[in-house]
């Protein structure tokens, strides 16, 4: 399920098709406006049973201390486990922006300011108090702030690596970690057009999958995963899928929820023919498929090399579709915007209902 990350629960995203989505640097370095001082502990209850107050007044004091992400964030996130609990400078803060990001970042300051007055602590111990509590009422801030991290940064995959083969073997574990605890699995699918039937165990943890495009200028896409859950994923134009598993309040048990993995050859559709020609109206692009399952449309980008030799890019423009036809189906596009006598590449992909992107074809060609 593809959702925006700033929405509070999940939702049908993929038909608000929202391809230039960028994400900021972790955070944009909260003023606090005033010198909070050494945090006091406070009482964490609401992280889980295992936390330590340290670790959330260590993590909160970096989240207020503004400045760049910790530089240790990349080496950490290529690892097979991310402890959060270990790291609170690096990891803890990150987790402690998600809650401030439901709780509302714009007046955060202001409510620790007014419960401090009220009860007479100081103000780092009311901002404590209020992140333990947002933790308490948040279940999902941890795998959010993976699937935000994941998004931003493209760490070494070496360390966490899976094969196609892998997956279908049950190597991904999808049963809790522990504690503000982390499983990360990188898969690269190396030129595939495979589609891969994901089954989520039912007694599985939270998790999320990030997707990464062969085109380094499409942003990735996510698709959350919980207990029982059943997505697709196609592989052409795909790069790399950082899986996720979120540790839940309760210990590790040690018995493993293996995910159910099967490759399906193809795409979610069959026999697709394309042609691309110039006529007076602009490039027109025609491409006809025999069946199609799972697509919700067909986003087109265009490219022009400029005069001083730099690619302009513009797109997508949508081409809706049926999300399902066991019959032939047929599409144009035509660009009435193109200029006349210049050569451009278009890339035509397909949208899944999950909101991914699975490429169909490009054509280059010159306007009349």
């Amino acid at each position: 399920m593809r959702i925006p990350f700033d929405a509070l629960t999940p939702e049908d995203y993929p038909r608000k098709m929202p391809l230039r989505r960028r994400f900021d640097r972790f955070r944009p370095g909260i003023l606090l406006g005033c010198a909070l001082g050494v945090l006091f502990p406070v009482f964490a209850a609401g992280i889980s049973p295992g936390s330590d107050e340290p670790f959330l007044n260590q993590a909160v004091g970096a989240y207020a201390s503004g400045g760049p992400a910790d530089a240790d964030v990349w080496t950490l996130a290529a690892a097979p486990m991310l402890d959060f609990r270990a790291h609170p400078a690096a990891l803890g803060r990150l987790w402690v922006q998600e809650l401030a990001r439901r709780i509302g970042e714009g007046g955060l300051l202001r409510r620790a300011r007014e419960e401090a007055a009220g009860s007479g602590e100081p103000a780092t111990a009311a901002l404590s108090r209020i992140f333990s509590e947002a933790a308490r009422a948040d279940g999902q801030a941890l795998i959010r702030t993976v699937a935000r991290l994941y998004s931003a940064v493209e760490p070494e995959a070496s360390p966490s690596r899976l094969r196609l083969f892998d997956l279908e073997t049950g190597a991904l574990d999808a049963s809790s970690p522990g504690p503000l605890a982390v499983r990360h699995r990188a898969v690269l699918p190396e030129g595939s057009t495979e589609t891969l039937r994901i089954g989520w165990p039912s007694d599985g943890s939270d998790g999320v999958a990030v997707v990464r495009y062969e085109d380094a200028a499409l942003p990735p896409d996510v698709v959350f995963f919980r207990g029982g859950d059943h997505r697709t994923i196609p592989l052409s134009g795909v790069s790399r899928i950082d899986f996720l598993v979120a540790g839940s309040d309760a210990d590790a048990t040690g018995i493993q929820a293996p995910v159910d993995c099967v490759r399906a050859p193809g795409v979610p559709y069959a026999r697709l023919d394309a042609r691309a020609t110039a006529g007076p109206e602009g490039p027109r692009l025609r491409w006809t498929t025999a069946s199609h399952d799972g697509i919700w449309g067909w986003a087109v980008f265009r490219e022009e090399v400029l005069s001083d030799g730099q690619i302009a890019r513009t797109g997508p423009q949508v081409v809706p579709s049926a999300v399902s036809a066991e019959e032939s189906y047929g599409y144009v596009y035509v660009d009435t915007a193109a200029t006349p006598g210049t050569f451009y590449r278009y890339t035509v992909w397909a949208v899944t209902d999950e909101g991914l992107l699975t490429r169909a074809f490009s054509a280059t060609l010159k306007t009349d």
